[in-house]
């Protein structure tokens, strides 16, 4: 025989203004907001803030070539976003002519 439950409420069954959004509170849902952005939040030193899925999240800086040291001999250069040390090669520009150094 059919029987009746008890469906406990969810967010499904309200609808809540533009900028708030619904959070099940002690069982009950309720509309919050606005929604948090980064300008709300302080990340921790070598961290930035990125919205993810519409929520302010910290995460680690990306590496960039200014905080990796190479050894000497080598540059950084950044290839799929990584920074990478590889070897010095020769100049590709040709030295300056003398005839034209100082010349306006």
């Amino acid at each position: 025989q059919p029987q009746c439950v008890h469906h406990p409420p969810s967010c499904q069954d309200i609808r809540c203004r533009e900028g708030t959004f619904c959070h099940v509170l002690g069982g009950w849902p309720k509309c919050i907001g606005p929604l948090p952005t980064c300008g709300d939040i302080r990340c921790p030193r070598g961290t930035i803030c990125k919205m993810l899925s519409g929520w302010p999240k910290c995460l680690h800086n990306p590496p960039s070539c200014s905080t990796f040291p190479c050894p000497k001999g080598t540059l950084c250069v950044l290839q799929g976003g990584w920074p990478r040390c590889v070897q010095k090669g020769p100049s590709r520009r040709p030295p300056a002519s003398p005839a034209w150094v100082g010349v306006r």
